[in-house]
This record gives structure tokens, sequence and C-alpha cells, in this order.
């Protein structure tokens, strides 16, 4: 696409050496971003945020991931890790992962993510589960059959032998 852009230009073309530019090869005015990413969060319907606090949220997660502090410090662009263990460093591991986790449970995934369940609706699944457990054992011992003095069943095409502990003589 660069290519493209530049023949396109021809001589007019700058080449400023970014990765990201005007299709002239000018550096793209912040603002213009700033303002270009508003209006893509708004029409996404996410929840605000500023393009600048992305920059923030990459770096607390790259540390409550325990990378180590060159690696953050040169993703950011700092001249020195000082600026970054300054800025950021203060933040627990703990806090910084609650915070990653409060932030990642907002932006909307469809039904990959689901929230976890408030205690009543958890009451409610584990009721759940004991009746289907229950349901499950009662099918099970009334298919059951007597055979040679083990109980035999089956379930789903399994078979289900019970053996009993044998009588040892003394």
């Amino acid at each position: 696409m660069k290519d493209a852009e530049r023949a396109e230009w021809g001589e007019a073309h700058v080449d400023s050496g970014r990765m990201f530019t005007c299709e002239d090869g000018t550096a793209i005015h912040p603002g213009w971003l700033s303002d270009h990413f508003e209006r893509l969060i708004e029409e996404s319907g996410l929840p605000a945020i500023r393009l600048h606090d992305l920059r923030h949220v990459a770096a607390s997660l790259m540390l409550a991931a325990d990378v180590d502090i060159k690696i953050v410090s040169e993703t950011l662009g700092h001249s020195d890790t000082r600026i970054t263990r300054d800025t950021y460093q203060s933040v627990m591991p703990e806090v910084a992962a609650e915070a990653a986790e409060a932030t990642a449970a907002i932006v909307p995934r469809g039904t990959a993510r689901q929230p976890k369940p408030t205690e009543k609706e958890q009451a409610a699944l584990d009721e759940i589960a004991t009746l289907a457990t229950d349901k499950l054992v009662a099918d099970i011992a009334e298919a059951a059959v007597e055979h040679d003095g083990h109980t035999t069943a089956t379930h789903e095409g399994a078979k289900i032998i019970e053996f009993r502990p044998r009588k040892v003589r003394a």
C-alpha cells in the first residue's frame, strides 16, 4: 500500500520514515488521530476511552504479566527504565491484574466470556447439579441387574459394574 501511495504522489511524496502517515507520507497530526479514534469508539458502542489511555493500559498489562521492565520501557519509547518504573511500577501486580480483569470484563466479547454468577445464581446452579446427579444415580439404580453377586448397569453405552467387597475367611 505504501508503494502504491508513493507512486501516486510521485516526487511530492514525503519520506518521513514513519509507518503510519497521511497518503502523501507526512506525519499524521495527533489531534486528528485522537478525534478519529474517539469517533470510532463512539460508533462501536464501546466505553469511552482516550487513545492515550491505551498506552497506560498496555503498560499496566505488561507489568501485571511480569514482562521485564526494560521491554516495557522500550515498547513505550522511554529513554530510561526509571521513567517507566516511576510511572507504572508502583502499581502492585495484584491491583494491576484486578484492573485488567475489570477492564476486560466491560469489553463486549459475545457469549465466550460469561459473567461470574452471583451467590444466589451459584446456589441455583449447585441445586440443579445436585438434582441432575440424583436423577442419574436413580436411573442407574433402576436399570441395575444382579449378576453373579455383582450389580451391573449401563449408562450411555458404558457398562457399570459394582464390585462387592470380598469376605475374607479367618
